[in-house]
C-alpha cells in the first residue's frame, strides 16, 4: 500500500504536502441527501489572519494570528477581492493583511507564524487582478475593449517580472498566439498592440479577448475524496485553494459562476459587488447622485446655449 501512495505522489505531487483550504459538498453514500458541510479538518489547512502587520524596508511583515484560522472560500461573502482592488496607499495593505493574512506564505512561515511579503509584488498582483477583472467587465462594449485588453497585458507581464515566474505561457504569449505570430520572436509589444488595434475590425478584437480571457480563467481545481466518517461512507467534493492570492483570483471567476461579478462604479471607479444580479453603475447613492446631477446640468447648458 505504501508504494502505490508513494507512486500517487510521484505522479500527482500537488496532492502531497499541499496545504488545501477546502469548503465541501457532501454527498451521503446511505441516503444520498445533499448537504453543506464545514470540513472539521485541522487548523493547518485553513488561512491565517494577520496579528501585526507593518511595512519595513519595502515588505509587509506580518506575525499571523494562528488562533483565527478560516476557510478561504467560505471568504468570498465577505468580498476579500473587492477590498483588494479598492486598495490605494501602503498602508491599505497593512488592514488588508491583518483581516485576511499575506497573499503568500512558504511552509516555513507558516509554522514560524511570521511572513515576509515584498510590496512589489502585491501592488503587481493587484493590478493584475483588476485589470483582468475590468477587461471581463468592459467586454461588449466599443471603445472601451482593446484599452482594457492592453492594461491586462502589460499588468500580466509586470507581475510575472515582479515575481520572477517564467511560465510555459503568458497572457502576452497567448495573445501573439492568437494573432498568429511567432510568440519566441522578438516583439515590440506597445508597437505591435497598436499596429494591430488600429487595422483590426471590432469581431476580431472580441474574438482575440475571448481568447485571452479562456486562457486566464482562474477558475480552480478540485477533486473527489472517499472517506469514512465512522461507519458511514461519504464522497466530499473538496475546492483546492493553496494560497490567498489562489483565492482571490477564483473569487473573481466565481462571481460570475454565481451571475454576482463585481463591477466598477462609473462615477468614483471603485470596485462593488452588486446585491443582484441586475447589472449597476454605480456603488452608492452618491455617486448615483453626483453623476445625474452633473449630467442634468450639462443638459441645461446645452439647451441654454442652443437658446441663444
Amino acid at each position: 500500500m505504501s508504494e502505490f501512495v508513494g507512486w500517487i505522489a510521484s505522479r500527482r505531487p500537488c496532492l502531497k504536502n499541499s496545504l488545501v483550504c477546502t469548503h465541501i459538498l457532501v454527498y451521503d453514500c446511505i441516503d444520498m441527501q445533499v448537504r453543506y458541510h464545514i470540513d472539521s479538518r485541522p487548523i493547518e489547512y485553513r488561512w491565517y489572519r494577520g496579528k501585526e502587520a507593518s511595512i519595513s524596508k519595502e515588505e509587509i511583515i506580518c506575525l499571523l494570528d494562528q488562533q483565527r484560522p478560516y476557510d478561504l472560500a467560505q471568504a468570498y461573502e465577505k468580498g476579500p477581492h473587492v477590498d483588494l482592488m479598492n486598495l490605494s496607499c501602503d498602508q491599505d495593505w497593512v488592514a488588508f493583511v491583518n483581516r485576511w493574512g499575506p497573499l503568500w506564505m512558504s511552509g516555513i512561515e507558516r509554522s514560524q507564524g511570521r511572513s515576509r511579503t515584498r510590496l512589489e509584488w502585491c501592488w503587481a498582483f493587484q493590478r493584475c487582478l483588476k485589470s483582468y477583472a475590468r477587461l471581463l467587465e468592459c467586454f461588449g462594449r466599443p471603445g472601451l475593449e482593446g484599452h482594457r485588453l492592453r492594461d491586462f497585458l502589460n499588468a500580466s507581464e509586470d507581475e510575472n517580472r515582479v515575481r520572477g515566474r517564467k511560465p510555459p505561457a503568458t497572457a502576452t504569449v497567448h495573445f501573439f498566439v492568437a494573432l498568429q505570430l511567432d510568440p519566441a520572436a522578438q516583439h515590440n509589444f506597445d508597437e505591435e498592440f497598436k499596429l494591430w488595434l488600429r487595422h483590426a475590425s471590432q469581431p476580431d478584437v472580441r474574438r482575440v479577448i475571448a481568447d485571452v480571457i479562456k486562457f486566464v480563467s482562474f477558475a480552480a481545481t478540485g477533486c473527489l475524496v472517499a472517506e469514512w466518517q465512522g461507519v458511514r461512507p461519504r464522497i466530499a467534493a473538496r475546492l483546492t485553494l493553496d494560497s490567498l492570492d489562489e483565492a482571490l483570483e477564483w473569487m473573481v471567476w466565481n462571481g460570475y459562476w454565481m451571475k454576482k461579478p463585481q463591477m466598477f462604479c462609473q462615477e468614483c471607479q471603485r470596485a462593488f459587488r452588486p446585491e443582484s444580479a441586475h447589472p449597476r453603475k454605480y456603488c452608492s447613492y452618491d455617486c448615483a447622485h453626483r453623476a445625474t446631477d452633473r449630467a442634468w446640468h450639462k443638459r441645461k447648458r446645452a439647451m441654454e446655449k442652443k437658446g441663444e
